[in-house]
């Protein structure tokens, strides 16, 4: 997922399930929720090896996040995952 464009890993559906609800994970309410998969994608990718695309897009796979929580949970597992990437070889240079 792009810094640039929160949504575009779910669907409107699910987009408009979290808004004017609070972030799991501070409790802030912002003008425009993220709406955070429950298990974060390249975490499910990396215990299963796929993506269930039809859970993904399920209104109960996903919880209301502010924008900044959002992008702090997006950076970290962007790291985490060039780690491993990096571990394995998987960067292609």
């Amino acid at each position: 997922m792009s810094s640039n464009n929160l949504y575009e890993s779910t669907t409107k559906i699910q987009q408009s399930s979290v808004q004017g609800k609070a972030c799991v994970t501070c409790g802030v309410k912002a003008d425009k929720m993220v709406a955070d998969h429950k298990v974060p994608l390249v975490v499910e990718y990396y215990q299963t090896g796929k993506i269930n695309t039809q859970n993904m897009t399920s209104v109960k796979a996903v919880q209301p996040q502010c924008p900044t929580c959002s992008a702090k949970q997006g950076g970290t597992l962007s790291n985490i995952s060039k780690q491993i990437k990096s571990f394995f070889n998987l960067i292609k240079k």
